[in-house]
């Protein structure tokens, strides 16, 4: 990815990973896209979700589902937001925070992802590699 493309997609990364029970999967979808217009609406530049499909996990390594604990009967999604900086981060992440119509929408998410599960998230800068 060139420089500029990188500066348009922004340079600072919010990565959760969840495990949600099968069943949840069309109500996590419907949610998730709701929260991304709002997390747009406060400056999240890009939100992206990914389901963890059949892994090839080489000799040596630990495949995601497995790092994670999830059961036969859950998926596995990675949502990467994106932001320009970590400035940015910070103010989109209080305006969201502060966003009367997010906390219920929260409340929900936290009701479909698997019960006793942690969503795991992270803070990223990119690489210039």
């Amino acid at each position: 990815m060139s420089k500029s493309n990188v500066a348009n997609q922004g340079s600072y990364s919010l990565i959760l990973i969840y495990r949600i029970p099968a069943q949840n999967h069309a109500a996590m979808s419907n949610l998730q896209k709701q929260l991304a217009q709002i997390h747009k609406r406060h400056g999240t530049v890009n939100s992206q979700f990914y389901q963890l499909g059949k892994t090839n996990v080489f000799e040596g390594f630990t495949g995601i589902d497995k790092a994670v604990g999830a059961k036969s009967d859950e998926e596995v999604w990675i949502e990467v937001d994106t932001y320009q900086d970590a400035d940015q981060f910070k103010k989109a992440m209080g305006a969201v925070g502060a966003d009367k119509e997010a906390g219920p929408m929260y409340a929900q998410l936290y009701g479909l992802i698997s019960q006793g599960y942690s969503v795991i998230t992270g803070e990223f800068s990119h690489l210039k590699i």
